[in-house]
């Protein structure tokens, strides 16, 4: 191993470890909520509604939190809080969901 050097291979992984740190480390609310509503949406389609309306629930509070009761992302997760509600024949609890939505539109 005459004339091996170990400074490349070194200064190899000290860069890989910059690039890893500097990568954050979840994606943030944004693709969090677009997330959220798909999963919800794809749940409503297989006729899973009852058990969407957990994820809808707490999906929408958290865009509410991070966007605004008015913002385009919390209205789209209201409107499928009122889509799971209405699927389940809740349409009186569905309502104030769907008007949300419109508001924030």
């Amino acid at each position: 191993m005459a004339g091996y050097s170990r400074r490349p291979a070194v200064a190899m992984c000290a860069a890989l470890i910059a690039a890893a740190a500097a990568m954050p480390a979840r994606a943030g609310p944004r693709e969090d909520t677009a997330t959220a509503a798909t999963t919800v949406q794809s749940m409503i389609d297989a006729g899973r509604a009852a058990e969407a309306e957990a994820l809808a629930r707490r999906a929408a509070g958290e865009a509410e939190t991070a966007f605004g009761a008015l913002s385009a992302e919390a209205a789209d997760l209201y409107r499928l809080l009122g889509d799971v509600l209405y699927e389940q024949k809740r349409y009186a609890d569905a309502e104030p969901f769907f008007r949300q939505a419109l508001a924030g539109r």
